[in-house]
């Protein structure tokens, strides 16, 4: 399923050349004897294969097999079309190749299987999408967080540093630092709850 993704991701295989390969028996006939890269404003699914000089069908060679393709035949699929002169008109009043295929129930049912698979990966990519931004914007709420809580303690530390007091007095009580802390935590929401927070407990030095 990984490669199906990438090639809807990537889209029809629609090659524009200036010149496109000669059929020299259809030339000498006078009727149509090269591809045309104008259908594709036409056939928006229509593809060509520089290799096989061929065209195809890129939701139906996706997308073969399902309800309503019973009567697909391989042409579009896998072997390719080039009877250029057939391919928008086969005589009188009788549609050309393209218009046949196009307008068919098997290339319809996989169309609506393209579009299914597509609309269903959008929705994916929009979950993960959605996801990952949610995460990336707690990731930066805890590290902006982390700034005002290193900013705070470091000014206590200064503090205590330029009033020459001792960070802890003695190992029975609790030093001036703590004292401090405990202090700023009475007086600051946000520092007090990155202490409260069982969340951000990894974050906590």
């Amino acid at each position: 399923e990984t490669q199906l993704r990438y090639l809807v991701s990537v889209g029809p295989l629609q090659v524009k050349l200036e010149e496109y390969p000669k059929n020299r028996e259809l030339h000498a006939t006078g009727k149509t004897w090269k591809f045309a890269s104008k259908w594709y404003d036409e056939y928006p699914y229509l593809e060509y294969s520089v290799k096989r000089d061929s065209a195809f069908c890129f939701t139906c060679r996706l997308f073969p097999d399902g309800p309503g393709s019973e009567k697909h035949t391989d042409a579009w699929v896998s072997n390719g079309v080039a009877n250029w002169n057939k391919m928008k008109s086969q005589g009188i009043k009788k549609k050309g190749k393209l218009e046949q295929h196009f307008s068919s129930a098997s290339h319809k049912s996989s169309a609506d299987r393209y579009l299914n698979f597509k609309n269903k990966k959008l929705h994916v990519d929009l979950m993960l999408d959605s996801n990952r931004m949610k995460e990336d914007q707690e990731q930066e709420m805890i590290l902006q967080l982390n700034k005002q809580v290193i900013a705070t303690l470091l000014d206590s530390a200064r503090y205590l540093a330029r009033q020459g007091l001792a960070f802890r007095r003695n190992p029975e009580c609790e030093g001036n630092f703590v004292q401090l802390v405990y202090l700023q935590r009475r007086n600051n929401q946000v520092f007090n709850d990155w202490f409260l927070k069982m969340k951000l407990e990894k974050y906590q030095v």
